[in-house]
């Protein structure tokens, strides 16, 4: 019995996660646009963005010498992805009609991002690759969100 209640307060928890994770995104991000509103898509995209690059900008300032170079390149690989918006997300975004489903997903894909930067102060160089792996998957996850719902159209 305890079982089933903790399953039933774990679904309800993962149901509400969306709301808290757009609060969090706004507390993290105050002029957050939020992808329901279509004409904001492109400043959220930038605004995660630039949030994770920022962090990825501190490390690169705090271990630059203390890193490998195939870590040191992977850094600024990932740094380029901050900088520059995935155009096939981007050109989606401009023209899908997303669900309240698909946007919660994005949120929550945003939420792990805010989530994994903010960590940013924490890593040691041992321990950057693995990081930086995960923004990477992160990027990818949001990226396929989109690309899914489109390819559902």
């Amino acid at each position: 019995m305890t079982l089933f209640f903790q399953g039933r307060q774990a679904s309800r928890a993962k149901r509400e996660l969306p709301m808290d994770g757009l609060s969090f995104l706004k507390d993290r991000i105050p002029a957050y646009a939020d992808y329901g509103d279509e004409d904001a898509r492109h400043l959220v995209d930038k605004q995660v963005r630039a949030y994770v690059g920022e962090a990825l900008s501190t490390i690169r300032e705090r271990l630059s010498a203390n890193l490998a170079e195939t870590v040191s390149e992977q850094l600024e690989k990932t740094l380029l992805m901050c900088e520059f918006s995935n155009q096939q997300l981007i050109h989606i975004l401009d023209h899908a009609h997303l669900s309240n489903t698909e946007i919660e997903e994005l949120h929550e894909v945003d939420h792990e991002l805010i989530q994994t930067a903010d960590r940013a102060d924490a890593i040691e160089a041992s321990k950057l690759d693995a990081y930086l792996s995960e923004l990477t998957s992160l990027f990818a996850r949001r990226a396929q969100a989109v690309f899914w719902s489109e390819d559902r159209r």
